[in-house]
């Protein structure tokens, strides 16, 4: 699947027409357009404000996987998930879920981080030759 392709299924997953979206990441609605079917590539500014306003790494936008961008947004229910295992837990064990909790996440943030930037050194790097 292409990134436009990708981008427009974010911002149906959204709820979003093209005119909202191109609002939000700052863009005009006839680029959106364009990007969305195939005639223009997105910048990577454009990358990172699509990963910043819709809490996606920009690693999802450009893997082959046509499911990961749907992955991505579906683990946002993680939290619901949590919550409603919580009731079947005591104090102590909750806080133990908590610390693994914040540790799986600060790992997982740093993983994303580092594609995030091993992706712009790529793509600086693509736009140098």
């Amino acid at each position: 699947m292409n990134i436009g392709l990708k981008i427009k299924e974010l911002r149906k997953e959204k709820g979003l027409n093209q005119i909202q979206f191109s609002t939000i990441i700052g863009i005009d609605n006839s680029q959106l357009s364009k990007i969305e079917r195939g005639n223009l590539q997105p910048t990577i500014t454009q990358l990172m404000e699509i990963s910043s306003k819709f809490n996606i790494s920009i690693d999802s936008l450009l893997s082959n996987d046509k499911n990961n961008v749907k992955q991505k947004i579906k683990g946002n229910n993680i939290t619901a998930n949590v919550n409603s295992e919580i009731n079947n837990y005591n104090s102590a064990e909750i806080q133990q879920l908590i610390s693994k909790l914040e540790e799986q996440n600060a790992f997982l943030t740093n993983q994303i981080k580092e594609k995030d930037t091993q992706i712009s050194n790529l793509i600086n790097l693509l736009g140098k030759k």
